[in-house]
């Protein structure tokens, strides 16, 4: 699931992310099980660079052709990190 319109820096942390995630997933399908995606969820040989969504329902407000968040737990490339990548 995706949830439109989150600014990164509201992302305070992995946790705030998942928690977010969580509500939205109550909120809108009745479960809690979501969280917030991490880049090495893709499948294959680099799973990282083949990650792939599926939206089964069309989201209000979501530009397909925007970026989205998602964690990467080996790189201080997070929106919550104190010091940036770049």
């Amino acid at each position: 699931m995706i949830i439109p319109n989150v600014l990164g820096s509201s992302l305070k942390s992995r946790a705030d992310a998942d928690r977010k995630c969580r509500r939205v997933g109550l909120d809108i399908h009745g479960i809690t099980n979501f969280r917030m995606a991490e880049f090495h969820d893709g499948t294959g040989d680099w799973p990282g660079w083949s990650y792939w969504v599926q939206a089964f329902e069309p989201i209000s407000g979501l530009n397909l052709q925007g970026r989205f968040w998602m964690a990467i737990d080996d790189q201080p490339a997070n929106p919550w990190n104190d010091k940036p990548l770049w």
